[in-house]
């Protein structure tokens, strides 16, 4: 609508006043001249007025949307390290020792030698590991059997693990046993390393709950703060610590007063 138009006298249909004028035309104008412009004048200001709050409404939506928005980055998790798939033991007699076959973020796979035993016994190698999460250093068995591969799973990722074999040779009353072997598991992203999990299992001792709603609490929704003052209060690493400053940023704006609000 970039042209001119004429002044509109709505005192008068019948007469048309000019911008340069204010003289009466010529009675040879149509009646309803002035009406049509009147109402051409109004649709291009009601148009101008559409198209402004189309942008305002589509910026604010663009805006709430950024705000609501969670920057996840990818982290893929490690693939299973095959350290030596096939057992480096042969069938010949060998000093009894454990070998590692395979290492992810939750399972470790393991072989041992071949050791000459009564075809009797129904479970001549025995498995036996330490249990981290709870402290314990006592090797208990965790396999039994005549197969000389295991493969122990549900572990916890970037945590070395106390193992040992024995076995129970041709004609003995005692079994032999091997070396203590540590083998770990791969780290996974954000909490999933022997550090941040330390302060998971001793989460009592370090008062963990209280000490992580404290921090929510002074810090509101500012995720970066929740952050900072997590690790500050319990040591864990900022990518774990990141991990419990978004969720709280996540309940606060998507599930808190859709909980208080009566329905």
């Amino acid at each position: 609508f970039f042209f001119d138009f004429p002044h509109c006298d709505m005192s008068d249909n019948e007469h048309l006043v000019s911008p340069e004028d204010d003289e009466v035309p010529e009675p040879d104008l149509k009646p309803g001249r002035a009406w049509s412009c009147c109402l051409k004048i109004t649709f291009g200001v009601s148009l101008v007025l559409n198209v402004s709050a189309c942008v305002g409404f589509a910026f604010f939506f663009f805006w709430i949307r950024k705000i609501q928005k969670m920057d996840k980055p990818a982290h893929p998790q490690p693939k299973p390290d095959p350290v030596n798939s096939s057992c480096p033991f042969g069938n010949g007699p060998a000093p009894l020792a454990l070998a590692l076959t395979l290492r992810s973020t939750d399972t470790l796979g393991m072989c041992w030698p071949k050791i000459a035993h009564e075809a009797r016994l129904a479970a001549p190698y025995v498995v036996l590991a330490d249990d981290w999460w709870l402290n314990d250093t006592a090797l208990s068995p965790v396999y039994a059997g005549a197969n000389r591969s295991f493969q122990l799973q549900n572990l916890l990722p970037g945590v070395s693990y106390s193992l040992q074999v024995q076995a129970w040779p041709w004609r003995s009353k005692e079994p032999t046993s091997s070396h203590v072997f540590r083998f770990q598991t791969q780290e996974r992203a954000f909490c999933g390393n022997a550090k941040d999990l330390v302060v998971y299992r001793d989460a009592q001792q370090l008062d963990m709950p209280s000490k992580v709603k404290s921090c929510m609490m002074k810090s509101g929704t500012h995720v970066d703060d929740s952050r900072d003052c997590i690790v500050k209060a319990l040591g864990l690493s900022p990518g774990c610590a990141n991990c419990w400053a978004q969720e709280f940023w996540c309940i606060m704006h998507h599930c808190a007063f859709k909980c208080i609000t009566p329905t």
